[in-house]
């Protein structure tokens, strides 16, 4: 498994938001998480990526503990192994989109040049060749959310999370998005781990989880969203 997380559980204040999750992800799968707002569905998102720590529990990624490492460690550790999509892309107004691409391999060290020509690369399999160096400004909200994947991708991280992709989108670049994670995870067998309330998004997936009052069952029947 290239995730693993056992009894996850997360309180805010007097609000049980995570109820002793259990979760399992092979490498290579695309999975979508649904449920009505306020289920846990981004908490849970949030502590699969390492972004917050769940009150107990455990999480393997990648055959380690991410809980327990130092943060600088940690953050390494999560720009190397993990890459993530927002629904308001999160991008750098004051870089360009190659820029903006290229940051998360700057600052793991890598090679100014090489990632470079590996950003120009995803930027032009993403369909934003002549968009490059426009700044988010300049950029439709599809091109944004385009750029953003592109960002997500450039350190090759095994673990792709993606909260509600779609959110900002109209139906045809939601539904040409949908086709974009397809294809990656088919060409890269990068495992994909999307929140939506899209249904036609979770309907494309290997499998689909319901979060619902903070535990997490296997979709089988009506996928329950608002």
């Amino acid at each position: 498994m290239v995730l693993t997380g056992k009894g996850l559980a997360k309180k805010y204040g007097s609000i049980q938001v995570l109820r002793s999750v259990d979760i399992e992800i092979p490498q290579g799968e695309l999975i979508t998480i649904v449920g009505p707002s306020g289920a846990g569905k981004s908490t849970l998102l949030q502590i699969l990526g390492t972004l917050d720590k769940p009150d107990s529990g455990s999480l393997e990624i990648l055959g380690k503990n991410p809980i327990g490492l130092a943060p600088k460690a940690l953050a390494a550790f999560r720009n190397k192994n993990i890459g993530f999509v927002f629904q308001f892309h999160h991008l750098l107004p004051e870089f360009t989109a190659l820029e903006n691409v290229s940051m998360p391999g700057w600052i793991a060290g890598r090679n100014n040049e090489t990632v470079k020509k590996e950003a120009e690369a995803l930027l032009t399999r993403l369909g934003l060749k002549d968009r490059m160096d426009h700044k988010p400004s300049e950029l439709s909200g599809g091109e944004q959310q385009r750029t953003s994947i592109a960002r997500a991708l450039i350190n090759r991280p095994a673990i792709v999370l993606a909260d509600e992709p779609t959110g900002n989108l109209d139906s045809k670049n939601a539904a040409d998005l949908h086709q974009v994670f397809l294809d990656l995870r088919k060409e890269l067998n990068q495992t994909f781990i999307i929140v939506t309330h899209n249904l036609a998004l979770a309907a494309v997936a290997d499998r689909v989880l319901e979060m619902k009052d903070g535990n997490l069952t296997v979709q089988t029947g009506t996928i329950h969203t608002q």
